[in-house]
């Protein structure tokens, strides 16, 4: 998805060089380039998470299952992808105030800055991954036939990860210097097309590149190289088996309640003293 959206990013910015006064080609070629980048983060986010799955025996890091680390990030990623689109949408209107362009160039910045934390925040994970698996493999505890399984080594998929990461930070960092002085037309990162060429197109090409040839796939090969997948009948049986539940453990507590009958009152005489005990 990544590669199609930059690929059709720079299509419609071809097209716009032919009919430069067609606002929809510059409003495609804007969103599609600057959200492309996002699509290559979600496949970074989902590869970590299948290593968890295929190489920890317990197939959680940090107490969180390897299924959910790719949901978490994939959805931090969703969020920022959702505050670049509304600040890029603001900034592609026709005819726009300037008042209006900045507001969208904030809300722009601060989505690609949401996208910079969490790769740091993803990349401290990474790394404690990948320290985890070295020692496994000193001390014997990572699975011989699984490491030698993939025609590349699992090291040469985390410098791979690493080095994705580092190519999408320097896009970020980019791209917050050339809105960091808003709309002004002396700022030449803004209006030189070249920087865009090298500091993100560039970058972002690196990235793919790096990602097919040392992909996941040559890695991660065998029975547990995949989530397992549950089919649709077997999601029904669980939601309703979850749904049972639910009402027994309702049923459980009401009649508990039920059960609860009034206070009784016994009167023991010891000498002139009567005590009353309820029970």
């Amino acid at each position: 998805m990544g590669a199609s959206w930059e690929l059709l990013a720079f299509v419609f910015r071809t097209l716009q060089t032919r009919h430069q006064d067609n606002e929809p080609f510059a409003t495609a070629h804007t969103l599609l380039y600057l959200l492309a980048p996002l699509w290559i983060n979600a496949f970074i986010y989902m590869t970590l998470g299948r290593l968890i799955h295929f190489f920890i025996p317990e197939r959680r890091l940090g107490g969180i299952s390897a299924k959910r680390y790719g949901f978490i990030f994939v959805w931090l990623d969703i969020l920022a992808f959702i505050v670049q689109l509304v600040g890029a949408s603001i900034t592609t209107q026709h005819d726009a105030p300037t008042s209006t362009t900045m507001l969208g160039i904030h809300i722009y910045m601060g989505g690609i800055g949401l996208q910079e934390l969490f790769v740091l925040i993803f990349g401290v994970l990474a790394i404690h991954l990948h320290r985890r698996m070295v020692q496994m493999e000193n001390y014997g505890g990572l699975d011989y036939e699984k490491t030698t399984r993939g025609s590349v080594s699992w090291r040469w998929l985390f410098w791979a990860l690493y080095a994705s990461l580092t190519l999408i930070t320097i896009r970020i960092i980019f791209r917050l210097c050339q809105y960091a002085r808003g709309t002004d037309p002396t700022n030449p990162i803004l209006t030189q097309e070249a920087y865009e060429y090298v500091l993100d197109a560039a970058p972002m090409f690196l990235a793919l590149l790096i990602l097919n040839v040392i992909h996941p796939g040559r890695v991660l090969q065998g029975p547990d190289s995949e989530f397992p997948k549950i089919s649709r009948q077997e999601k029904k049986r669980i939601k309703q088996e979850k749904k049972e539940a639910k009402k027994a453990e309702k049923e459980r507590k009401k009649h508990g309640k039920n059960k609860e009958g009034p206070f009784e009152s016994l009167s023991i005489q010891e000498g002139s003293h009567i005590y009353d005990s309820r029970v």
